[in-house]
Parts: C-alpha cells; structure tokens; sequence
C-alpha cells in the first residue's frame, strides 16, 4: 500500500459516495418528483460500478453499507419503472389506463422509502477506510481489479451483441446487456484518466469497431452512451407492454406500444450489425 495521500480514484469515490448522499436528501424531501427518483437511481448505479473496483478487503469492510444500497436501488427501481410506463400508456394515447398505476407507484415508494430512511442512518461505501489508515489504495492492485472486471464485462458484451442482434426476442438479454454497458461506461468514468486508455481501446474493438477502434476517449463514452440510451428506450417499451398485457382492453395501445418497440430495436441492430461487420 502506498503511503500519504489520497488517489485520484479515491476521490473520485468518494464524489460518487458523497453524490449518492447529497440525491437521497433531494429524494426525501420530495419522493413524489420522478427527476429525484431518477437521479437516485442513476447514482446508485454509479456508486455501485466503483465500488466493484476496490481491493477485496475494502468491499468485504463495506459489505453492510453496500447491501443496503442495492436494497434500497431495487425498490426505488420499481417506483421508476411505474413512472416510465405511466408516462409511456400516456405518449400512446392510453390515459384511461394511467389510474391504476397510482396505487402501485404508492405502494412501491412506501417501501422504497423505508429503505431510503434506513439508509440516511448508515454511512456510504467508502474508500477512505485505507485513507483514515493514513495508506492509499495500491495503484497496482487497481489495475489488476480492473482488468478482472472490465475484462469479464467486455466479454460478457462480445457474448450477448450477437444474440440479441439476432433475435429481438431475447428481451433479457438485452437488458443484461445495457446493464454491462452502463456498468463499464461508469467504471471508466471514475478511474483516473491515465487508467482509462488501455480499457478503453478494448471497449472501442466491440462497441466501435474496425478502423474505428483507436478512437479517442471522448467518442468511446460517447457510444456506450448511445447504445445504453437506445437499449433503455426499448427496455421501456418491453416493461409497458409487458404491463399492458395484463390490461383488459388495451389492445389497441398494446400494438401501438409493439410497434415502437419493433421500430427502436431494429435501429438498434442495423446500428449494431454494421460495427460486427467493421470489426
């Protein structure tokens, strides 16, 4: 372990752990405000991906505070996914079918909230356990987590880009995939920027492809952007029409709700089809 200061990965840790607290108090405050819900989500998702990233030890010490976050994101995650189809069934013209999502979303943040309460009391996942130590964490033990973890998400994306370009039924599929996408993307933004390049160019051969594959930073977060941000507008499509299936009378929306899903996968593939090809 190094002796002194801090690293530049431990502060950036420590910004997202000190972003997660600064959310859960805007979402406290008004847990009614679907931006709040979001943004809760979206820094625990971050949190999360970093906290992948420490030495084993430090994620063994956290092990408490981080099983409460995830308790807490999955519970938060059904009040999100309620205000998504809300506002979907709205955007295809299905607002009689709106009301009865109310008392779902009512009950889904009652229990979100009890977890969110509980977890104002403990503290975040820190990195600083090392740092109080008066010791950083080992640049090199880093690296070596980061090839384990990036490494493991990179083929996990080869795996799954070729089945779900291939068959638009492999719903899960291709959230796991946006899921690793986004994952990689937010480990890549907390490591420093020295760190990033050599993950990066790996990332580029999958996700950029052919000639394309020594872009710079910039473009590579770009694109896991991109294809995270298409894949989770067709993951909305496939959790409204999976509620609307339940719906008597909704057939009409329903297939509205399907063909935009057909029309947002398709771009999707064609998209993803061309870089498997340039590769």
């Amino acid at each position: 372990m190094q002796q002194g200061k801090t690293t530049q990965f431990e502060k950036n840790f420590e910004a997202s752990s000190a972003r997660v607290k600064k959310r859960l108090a805007a979402y406290l405050r008004d847990p009614e405000d679907g931006k709040n819900v979001h943004a809760m989500r979206t820094s625990l998702r971050r949190l999360e991906a970093a906290f992948l990233l420490l030495p084993k030890k430090e994620r063994k010490r956290n092990k408490k505070q981080a099983d409460a976050c995830k308790a807490f994101f999955r519970a938060n995650s059904r009040v999100r996914d309620l205000d998504i189809i809300s506002a979907k069934i709205t955007a295809l013209g299905g607002d009689p079918f709106v009301d009865a999502i109310a008392g779902k979303r009512k009950a889904a943040l009652v229990h979100a909230l009890a977890l969110a309460r509980s977890l104002e009391k403990n503290k975040m996942p820190l990195a600083a356990n090392a740092i109080k130590k008066k010791k950083s964490i080992d640049g090199d033990k880093l690296a070596a987590r980061m090839d384990k973890v990036a490494g493991r998400l990179v083929c996990a994306i080869e795996e799954r880009l070729p089945v779900v370009v291939g068959d638009s039924s492999k719903k899960e599929e291709l959230h796991g995939l946006r899921k690793d996408l986004k994952k990689l993307r937010y480990m890549l933004e907390i490591l420093p920027a020295g760190r990033r390049k050599k993950y990066e160019r790996a990332v580029a051969k999958v996700v950029v492809g052919g000639s394309n594959s020594n872009s710079g930073s910039n473009n590579v977060m770009a694109r896991l952007k991109e294809l995270q941000g298409t894949l989770g507008l067709v993951r909305d499509c496939d959790i409204t029409i999976e509620y609307l299936q339940r719906v008597k009378g909704a057939g009409a929306v329903l297939q509205k709700g399907k063909d935009e899903r057909d029309a947002l996968y398709e771009k999707f593939a064609k998209n993803m089809m061309m870089t498997i090809m340039a590769s």
